[in-house]
């Protein structure tokens, strides 16, 4: 183990293999097999609830195997090392069910026994559930994002996005650094071209993409201000640079790709919109998935042509395991800038900027543009 006694532990395969243990123990299946339960937790486990009820082994196994299923999503999560082989572990658990919502501030302490990890100890405190921050597709909803869009729907850009990175660079790129990366389904494709480093700011997201993308590198963290300490050979910023909602955020988004593009290399951004081109508009769209489905309805439309801001309303359905069904309102309020003040903005950071028309099927031709940012070499001004 890594790191001193009560030294925290950053991204790492022991910080991977802890997070993918307490995910286990949150997954409802693994909840209902005592069997299973049984190869995770010590024979002499303990658990102080958020009830206040003490729990040995034979008692939670029994508790867990009672309950009703629901949703979590994990934020805030930490490892420290206690000792060699002990690990404390800290997280952050927001869950829903059909009718209600909890959150809980979990501690676990894990101890390497005979080569594997079993829990030794758990906590649990109730506490009040975050203030929103952001749409709830990327909070309490980020476990639906696979049935709300498939990576299979991504094939065809992220085909376009590939070349266009490779065209856009001097040398032909090896590393990608993706900021705002979401659920992983563009780099589900890339991967296959290129090392990808995925930066998002939402756990939730992180997470998803960590299942369909185990060979990538995830980083939580928020593009406007992330710093890695490295170069990339490119950088790509996919729809997700529609959340920056003024000039100031869209700015510092640009400065995050620019320190992190090597020179010769270069960075695409891609939104939805500029100013020029927005139409409001409808659609509709959602999967099925082993154990669940979603549809929804997008509403996008502009309350005031003059300002830097435009708004998309979602209603999802979401149906369970069990074929219930709730209804949930989503807004995401995006930025829409004009064409010169991308082409300016990249050029102030340091690029050589230019745009370029989006080749897709479903896209009407000319409709759609995105703007490259190529970094200069050493010598060279942009």
């Amino acid at each position: 183990m890594s790191g001193g006694a009560g030294a925290p532990v950053s991204e790492s395969p022991l910080v991977d293999e802890l997070r993918a243990l307490e995910l286990r123990l949150l997954d409802p299946e693994l909840r209902r097999s005592p069997d299973a339960l049984e190869e995770l937790i010590d024979e002499d486990f303990t658990e102080f609830g958020a009830s206040g009820r003490q729990f040995d082994r034979d008692a939670i196994v029994e508790a867990l195997g009672s309950e009703s299923p629901r949703e979590c999503t994990v934020t805030d999560f930490r490892v420290t090392s206690l000792a060699p082989d002990v690990a404390l572990v800290t997280y952050r658990v927001e869950s829903a069910g059909t009718s209600d919502s909890r959150a809980s501030l979990r501690s676990s302490v894990w101890k390497r026994r005979d080569g594997r990890f079993r829990l030794h100890f758990h906590q649990g405190t109730a506490c009040e559930r975050k203030r929103s921050e952001g749409p709830k597709l990327y909070r309490e909803l980020s476990p639906w994002w696979p049935v709300m869009s498939a990576p299979s729907d991504y094939a065809e850009e992220a085909l376009f996005f590939g070349n266009l990175l490779e065209d856009a660079c001097r040398r032909k790129p090896t590393t990608v650094l993706e900021l705002g990366s979401g659920g992983g389904n563009n780099a589900s494709h890339l991967a296959s071209r290129f090392e990808m480093t995925l930066v998002d700011r939402a756990p939730g997201m992180i997470d998803v993409s960590r299942k369909l993308n185990p060979n990538c590198e995830h980083v939580v963290a928020d593009m406007r201000d992330v710093r890695l300490g490295r170069m990339f050979d490119a950088v790509f910023v996919h729809d997700a640079i529609c959340y920056m909602t003024t000039l100031e955020d869209l700015r510092r988004v640009m400065e995050t790709a620019f320190v992190h593009c090597a020179p010769g290399g270069a960075a695409v951004f891609a939104p939805d919109d500029t100013r020029e081109n927005f139409r409001p508009e409808t659609d509709c769209g959602g999967h099925d998935g082993d154990d669940r489905a979603l549809r929804y309805l997008e509403w996008s439309w502009d309350f005031d042509p003059n300002d830097t801001t435009t708004t998309v309303d979602y209603a999802y359905l979401l149906r369970d395991g069990s074929g219930q069904v709730r209804v949930e309102h989503d807004r995401h309020t995006l930025g829409v800038f004009g064409r010169d003040d991308w082409l300016r903005l990249l050029r102030e950071v340091g690029f050589d900027a230019t745009g370029v028309l989006f080749d897709h099927s479903e896209v009407e031709a000319g409709s759609l543009e995105v703007f490259i940012g190529r970094r200069p070499q050493e010598g060279e001004t942009a």
